[in-house]
């Protein structure tokens, strides 16, 4: 089997890197986005030969992915990382409900989707899952309704790795602190953050991560929030 992924919420963020850092070291990347022209802008510049136009929150448009999918991981699926989040900083009482339940759609819901998609092809490989989640997922008054859509997610993944290793597919959920870029606020702006974990360091992680799938090892959950500040040259 080839060494292959898709990558979902590739257009942006640490999607677009880690959809950067494979396509360099020779994987053959299949990028998921909601943004039809900026996933096929992404598609173009990589000089890639699929992408898809998805919506986490919405299960019939993964689904009509999967025979493109199919066709792209001849073989077999290795891998499916799932980078689509959505921020919600803030009370529920400031930042409004509608804010509130896109971060518990796209995060948790979302992650639930992407999961239950992919399963039959990975199951079918026994590939890797990976769901990048957050730090963040405890009670805080900062930010409720992101904590809890990100502790979903973390429960959710952690139950799956372990319901699927009997199939020999491995779920891995990650949990990063601040990243080098942010995800976009509710006005579409990225906070940049230099001395934030690197996109390039994430993707070794997770190649790395593969590597031990391959031989028979797996972990559910990998808090990557004690190494922000690590970096590596390439």
């Amino acid at each position: 089997m080839s060494n292959n992924l898709v990558v979902v919420g590739a257009t942006s963020g640490l999607g677009e890197g880690i959809t950067h850092e494979f396509h360099w070291e020779g994987w053959d990347v299949y990028p998921i986005a909601r943004d039809e022209i900026a996933v096929k802008e992404l598609a173009d510049r990589l000089e890639l030969d699929h992408y898809g136009v998805a919506d986490v929150c919405e299960p019939d448009t993964l689904e009509d992915l999967l025979p493109d999918v199919a066709e792209f991981a001849v073989g077999g699926l290795s891998l499916v990382v799932n980078c689509a989040g959505a921020n919600a900083p803030g009370h529920v009482s400031e930042i409004g409900t509608v804010a509130a339940r896109r971060a518990i759609d796209v995060n948790a819901t979302g992650t639930i989707n992407v999961a239950d998609a992919f399963r039959p092809m990975l199951r079918a490989s026994r590939g890797l899952h990976v769901a990048v989640a957050s730090y963040r997922n405890t009670p805080n008054e900062a930010e409720p309704a992101y904590a809890a859509s990100q502790a979903a997610a973390t429960t959710y993944i952690e139950g799956v790795a372990f319901a699927e290793r009997r199939h020999g597919v491995g779920y891995t959920v990650l949990l990063p602190g601040a990243l080098e870029t942010e995800m976009k606020d509710e006005f579409g702006h990225r906070e940049p953050r230099p001395n934030g974990l690197k996109h390039r360091s994430v993707a070794k992680i997770i190649m790395d991560i593969h590597r031990w799938h391959t031989f028979g090892a797996s972990t559910s959950k990998l808090d990557l929030h004690s190494i922000d500040n690590w970096t590596e040259s390439r």
